[in-house]
């Protein structure tokens, strides 16, 4: 059985100066382009356009 605990503190009632960040998306890189975008085309050359050898 595992039981989530708080994180320590050295007064009760504090905030824990340190602790893990869950971030609904990466922050490193990721890309989305929405089905609604009116320039969809254009946003996937600009993202191609890194990976060229002029980019």
């Amino acid at each position: 059985m595992i039981i989530a605990t708080p994180y320590p503190v050295l007064e009760k009632g504090t905030t824990p100066k340190f602790r893990q960040r869950n971030y609904a998306f990466s922050t490193g890189g990721m890309v989305a382009i929405p089905s609604t975008s009116k320039n969809a085309e254009l946003a996937v050359k600009m993202l191609d356009y890194g990976y060229s050898e002029e980019g």
